[in-house]
């Protein structure tokens, strides 16, 4: 009751505050005549109303070509996300579907890399599957847990005087799936992207569940059926395409491959001779000297003169790769992204929430869960890329050596996955093993191959000290296990 007491104000106090909120006339409005009259009307209030975001828009290149509120945040009654503003449909959501208008290349291609499909590697992904519960076991919480403040963070919070919160989020204690949850939506998922749901809706106001939005990641389920959210990269509202190219952009969920690059001449070079980044194509020597994350795995490929175009510009960041390197084998075209992914998966926006469904819905749009290019297509884009600057003798070799790096250790990852089955079947599997495994597996990818893969000692860095912390788990596994059944895993796997 309180809830809706807070809600029903909150909206009594929003239309209070419009009507004292001083409306800018419209002839008064720098460069009128660029835009359309709905969004005139917008900026009319929210010049005053939100001038952050105005200014931030006013700037972009959105507003100097007449793209203004409206035609980003426009909606229709399909839409769950969409509501009835002073007589406009909108959404506050400004999803792919809405970008595709103006640029459905863009979304296309992004929907084809491992960007659009983040969202259920994450979810689906035997490596990283109930994670959180079994950090929660480790941690020594139980099955519940009482929430303590329950009167101030429940009763008394400005927060939740404004919005619908779930029954669940409102409980005096918290089950560890809840628990679970919250760890979730404040970590993994502000990356990979979450499923936003419309937890209530009225005529003028939506309310989207807490446990989902905000959220910005880049694999993010919409209530419209689309995937994705290019603000990841393009900060609203002035859609940058300098800050999206910029390698700490990237480096924002990419941790160890930006410090990675960050030590490397290549970021040297990058950083003091680089200009132009605003372009829609850059020139490698022209534009920039060093590469970037965006210049390798999303921009122009030419030929030696730099004129011929090779491969365009493209929003799939997955085009350069050769390796599945969280599993450590080659790719191959149309090769599943996980074997627990192995139907295709349909969107389906329904009345409530983006529906995830593995059967073929009315109004659906099929995302494939599949790699587009083979190992041997991928590794021809890359090596053209490279080419730009360098020799082809030198690029062979780069490469040559690289990718023996990383099948022989695909062997390691194979080998602790060994360990994890053989551990279940002797019943001294863990929770402690669980996560071990897991970080172990997750660092030979993340802190010893793709660093190699950028140029830098940070990959001999962190072997040294994986190799420390492997060989004190191992001593423990071996000991559990066995030495018999530890030595013969071993020679299996590793000779």
């Amino acid at each position: 009751m309180r809830s809706l007491l807070g809600v029903t104000l909150a909206f009594f106090v929003s239309i209070s505050f419009a009507k004292n909120i001083k409306k800018t006339p419209i002839s008064k409005i720098e460069n009128a005549e660029r835009y359309s009259e709905e969004t005139l009307q917008c900026l009319s209030c929210h010049m005053n109303a939100k001038a952050f975001v105005y200014y931030d828009w006013k700037n972009s290149k959105h507003a100097m070509k007449g793209v203004g509120c409206y035609e980003c945040h426009r909606s229709d009654i399909k839409d769950p996300s969409s509501f009835m503003h002073y007589g406009f449909r909108i959404s506050t959501l400004v999803t792919p579907r809405k970008c595709a208008r103006c640029h459905k290349n863009e979304v296309k291609e992004h929907l084809s890399s491992l960007h659009g499909k983040a969202y259920f590697t994450l979810s689906y992904n035997q490596i990283t599957k109930s994670y959180y519960l079994y950090l929660l076991k480790l941690m020594g919480y139980g099955k519940y847990t009482k929430l303590p403040y329950y009167k101030l963070l429940i009763k008394k919070n400005p927060s939740t005087e404004v919005i619908f919160l779930p029954k669940f989020l409102k409980r005096k204690k918290l089950s560890k799936y809840t628990l679970a949850s919250l760890f979730n939506n404040h970590s993994c998922l502000k990356c990979h992207g979450s499923k936003v749901r419309v937890y209530k809706k009225f005529v003028d106001k939506v309310f989207l569940s807490p446990l989902g939005f905000p959220n910005e990641g880049v694999g993010r389920i919409n209530p419209d059926g689309s995937v994705g959210s290019c603000a990841n990269c393009h900060p609203f509202h002035s859609f940058s395409i300098k800050v999206a190219r910029s390698p700490e952009s990237c480096g924002v969920c990419h941790k160890y491959t930006y410090e990675s690059y960050k030590h490397s001449f290549h970021y040297v070079l990058y950083k003091n001779l680089s200009k132009n980044l605003d372009k829609k194509n850059l020139i490698p020597g022209k534009d920039y000297r060093g590469p970037s994350c965006a210049s390798c795995h999303m921009g122009a490929i030419y030929e030696d003169d730099l004129h011929t175009l090779k491969y365009p510009s493209t929003h799939n960041v997955s085009r350069l790769s050769a390796w599945k390197l969280l599993y450590g084998v080659p790719r191959k075209k149309n090769m599943k992204i996980n074997k627990t992914l192995s139907k295709t998966y349909y969107i389906k926006a329904g009345k409530k929430e983006a529906i995830i469904s593995s059967k073929p819905l009315r109004y659906s749009r099929s995302l494939n869960m599949t790699y587009n290019l083979s190992f041997i297509e991928a590794r021809k884009v890359a090596m053209a890329l490279c080419e730009e600057c360098h020799t082809r003798a030198w690029t062979a070799n780069y490469f040559a050596t690289l990718d023996e790096l990383t099948a022989s250790i695909s062997k390691l990852q194979k080998f602790l996955l060994a360990l994890e089955k053989a551990l279940k079947k002797k019943k001294v599997y863990t929770a402690y093993d669980y996560i071990m495994i897991r970080n172990l597996y997750l660092k030979l990818s993340r802190k010893v191959t793709i660093p190699a893969f950028h140029e830098n000692y940070a990959s001999f860095q962190s072997l040294d000290k994986f190799t420390l912390e492997l060989n004190k788990y191992l001593n423990n596994v071996k000991r559990r296990l066995g030495l018999r059944t530890y030595l013969s895993l071993k020679r299996k796997y590793l000779n």
